[in-house]
């Protein structure tokens, strides 16, 4: 288990996490104590009391543990779990290097006084991803470990994010036909499909530029939309969806307009359509 950031820190975590999801890798910090690929524990602990001598031993010490495992104790294969908060899964891999040190590689995502330059590759699954649990599953270090059983028991009775997305769009006529219910289609609604499409375009909308993050803070992390942008009506036999391609991230608002007219609304369209309304 190991956290990409500070939960405390919603659009960081957020910009941090999206980085991490699409180029394949999760890091963590105490740059200041330099490349300790080489060093014991105890040379880590003594390292850490001279940069911080403030702290509680306890603090230093725990914080060692942590960093002397990450370079002795994570193997290429092994199954590593990105935690958000103490609450959640964002998602689980397969770590494919040996630990590293880089002060280059999160340069331009981090804030320069909290640079995380120890990292390790991974190969990110497509699901599980988002697993939300109605009570406290994880510890607060930034890396601990837990058991396969223990693992597996966890994603078999998650609480998946995904059943927050509506699998419809509803929209109301009261003048005509009542009710009318526009549905999506299974692209937009497959884990797979849509993971990969975050993946690929982050989570911010693709129309009017929304990122929930920095509207709803932690409530908004890792929400959005979904939105297939060649109805499968349009096409005159089956074809497989590229979810870099055919697939985009759009604020709920924003997908309940594209499907309100038929056709479908094109993305430019209706951003030309927002820019318009903005500027009049």
């Amino acid at each position: 288990m190991i956290a990409p950031y500070d939960y405390g820190k919603p659009e960081i975590w957020q910009r941090v996490w999206q980085n991490n999801l699409r180029d394949g890798f999760i890091s963590i910090g105490w740059g200041e104590l330099g490349n300790l690929s080489e060093f014991t524990f105890q040379e880590i602990y003594h390292a850490h009391r001279e940069i911080w001598p403030m702290e509680k031993e306890k603090r230093s010490h725990g914080d060692a543990k942590v960093l002397f495992k990450f370079w002795n104790e994570i193997s290429i294969g092994d199954t590593v779990v990105a935690r958000r908060g103490r609450k959640s899964i964002a998602a689980i891999g397969a770590v494919s290097s040996k630990p590293y040190y880089s002060h280059a590689k999160t340069r331009k995502i981090f804030h320069p006084e909290r640079e995380y330059p120890n990292h390790i590759d991974v190969v990110w699954d497509l699901e599980p991803c988002d697993l939300m649990f109605d009570r406290q599953v994880f510890g607060m270090q930034t890396i601990h470990t837990i058991s396969d059983a223990n693992l597996n028991t966890l994603v078999s009775t998650e609480q998946s994010s995904s059943n927050y997305f509506p699998d419809e769009v509803e929209e109301k006529d009261f003048t005509e036909r009542g009710v009318k219910k526009v549905l999506v289609n299974a692209y937009e609604r497959n884990a797979k499909a849509r993971a990969a499409c975050l993946k690929h375009h982050g989570y911010r909308c693709k129309v009017c530029d929304l990122l929930f993050v920095e509207v709803y803070g932690e409530l908004g992390i890792n929400f959005i939309h979904v939105h297939h942008l060649n109805p499968i009506s349009s096409k005159k036999k089956s074809y497989k969806v590229d979810p870099k391609r055919d697939l985009v991230p759009v604020c709920p608002n924003c997908h309940a307009m594209l499907h309100r007219s038929k056709p479908l609304l094109t993305i430019p369209k209706l951003r030309k359509l927002i820019l318009n309304k903005t500027h009049d």
